[in-house]
């Protein structure tokens, strides 16, 4: 019997930003996936202009970033010292469509997302906009990495209301 499978290699992969504790996670996937798949990882943000942007928000807007790029190499260098096959890239417009837009521009084979949780469950219908978009419309594969950081909050909130029920006498 002959195999047709096809070999899919992965190259590049992307993984989107805004900065926060949320994609710490997702962060930690795509370097690791990078590294086993010797894979060149592209670090991407999107600012979401105001209507009637000009030139000199634009400047603002390019400061801004590269601040946030510097801030992020600061705080994961001992993470990214070792793997040197990242880039940092940004750009201004709508999150999902630039998303979609660099994907195909530049041949991304992976796209890695970080997801929050909701009602302490991920799930594709608790997705946010820019999520949805991206599992629904990119041209490769996707993976959705879940923060942790909800459903922590939210066990732990839930476990304390429950002792504190249990202790007043009432039921659950």
């Amino acid at each position: 019997m002959q195999n047709n499978e096809e070999k899919i290699e992965v190259k590049k992969i992307l993984l989107p930003l805004k900065f926060s504790q949320a994609g710490s996670r997702a962060f930690l996937m795509a370097l690791n996936m990078a590294k086993c798949c010797m894979a060149q990882l592209d670090i991407f943000s999107v600012l979401k202009p105001d209507p009637g942007l000009n030139l000199p928000e634009k400047e603002r807007y390019k400061n801004e970033i590269e601040t946030e790029f510097d801030r992020f190499k600061e705080t994961h260098s001992h993470l990214l010292s070792s793997f040197k096959s990242y880039q940092f890239a940004w750009r201004i417009g709508d999150p999902a469509t630039e998303i979609l837009k660099y994907t195909e521009g530049e041949s991304v084979d992976l796209i890695i997302l970080g997801v929050h949780y909701r009602n302490d469950k991920p799930c594709y219908n608790r997705l946010g906009e820019v999520a949805q978009r991206v599992f629904q419309l990119a041209p490769c594969a996707v993976m959705l990495v879940p923060s942790g950081l909800q459903r922590e909050k939210t066990s732990s909130e839930n476990a304390k209301h429950l002792r504190k029920r249990i202790w007043e006498g009432n039921e659950p």
